[in-house]
């Protein structure tokens, strides 16, 4: 019923499989197309990523619907980056209200390149060369979000990384998205950024060209900056 009604709204064919996939993995999900909540049991974990996701949209949905009405073309690494920043506040979110969530680390990822293949076949919908190119375009970014003007040129593992599609475009944006909320979060605690510097966050228009991807690197170091004081 629920994926009819989407299709009813206009959400495309691939967005209603990973809303549907999404509520069938952590219980619930907050659709946006139709701004209101669904699920089947109610977790507390993904409660809470799911209502930071809320106030996210909620807070720049005017903003949001203004940028669109304006007609401003986004290309294949605005869509991705806009999806990893959703993850990113969305993670960062359900940490404030549920802190005992586990983190996402940028370590756990080598780990795991020692899943056996065998693993990997019957636990996934990946084979196992593409489970590999998926983990190596993550620790790729990794580097390159902190080292970026040190290459003439985006690798064209990441290139061709944000332009995959269904289900392994859900895995590496939600995988980012999380390390960098982890990042994010962290920053926070510590103090090395600002209260009014995260509430900012959730007002960013990102529907303009390149947006994104600049407030994803500028996330990214503040995050991991050294430095002591406020980041405002």
């Amino acid at each position: 019923m629920l994926g009819k009604l989407l299709r009813r709204k206009g959400v495309s064919e691939s967005e209603v499989k990973a809303l549907l996939a999404r509520i069938e993995a952590s219980g619930a999900c907050y659709v946006p197309a139709l701004n209101a909540f669904f699920g089947r049991g109610l977790q507390m974990v993904h409660g809470a990523e799911e209502t930071a996701h809320f106030i996210h949209h909620a807070c720049r949905g005017a903003l949001r619907r203004a940028a669109a009405e304006q007609g401003e073309a986004l290309d294949q690494q605005d869509i991705f980056y806009i999806r990893v920043l959703e993850d990113t506040l969305g993670y960062f979110g359900s940490r404030v209200l549920y802190p005992a969530r586990p983190a996402v680390r940028e370590f756990d990822l080598y780990a795991l390149y020692a899943q056996p293949r065998e693993t990997v076949e019957e636990q996934t919908i990946y084979g196992y060369r593409e489970y590999l190119e998926m983990i190596d375009f993550l620790v790729l970014h990794k580097d390159y979000e902190l080292n970026y003007r040190q290459y003439h040129q985006m690798p064209s593992l990441l290139e061709e990384g944000m332009n995959y599609s269904g289900e392994r475009f859900e895995f590496v944006t939600r995988q980012l998205g999380y390390m960098l909320g982890s990042e994010l979060y962290d920053a926070y605690i510590c103090g090395r950024v600002a209260k009014c510097y995260i509430r900012s966050l959730f007002f960013r228009v990102l529907e303009r060209p390149g947006t994104a991807r600049e407030l994803y690197l500028s996330i990214a170091r503040k995050a991991r900056s050294p430095r002591r004081r406020l980041m405002v």
